[in-house]
């Protein structure tokens, strides 16, 4: 059976998971997350909902990734285009947070660059 690994994205960083689960196919690795999610979001799920799992192959290879708010259930009641807008919100929170990561990342390598270049004689 094929190996499937679910690691847990949030703004502080990426939960691995070291061991992977072995199902039968993809549809099986979606149904997984799912449970994965609900479990996850049981006792906090205002607080995940920005978190997102990300679901790779046995090569480590991305398969797909959730968003917890699209998963939700404590949001279940509310109408589809309320719950639709939560969940964007959600989304480009998660794009923004991202961007931020990225271009911290960036200015980290830029003063680096900076750094070595100083030392070097012209």
């Amino acid at each position: 059976m094929p190996l499937y690994y679910f690691n847990v994205i949030n703004c502080e960083g990426t939960l691995l998971d070291p061991e992977g689960t072995e199902l039968p196919d993809h549809e099986a690795a979606r149904g997984h997350a799912h449970q994965v999610m609900l479990e996850l979001m049981r006792n906090a799920s205002t607080q995940t909902r920005l978190w997102r799992l990300a679901v790779s192959d046995h090569n480590l290879l991305p398969c797909f990734e959730c968003l917890f708010a699209s998963h939700d259930e404590s949001i279940a009641h509310l109408t589809p285009d309320l719950r639709s807008s939560v969940e964007t919100a959600c989304r480009k929170q998660v794009a923004l947070t991202d961007a931020i990561i990225d271009v911290r990342a960036s200015i980290l390598q830029l003063r680096s660059t900076l750094a070595r270049s100083d030392a070097i004689p012209h």
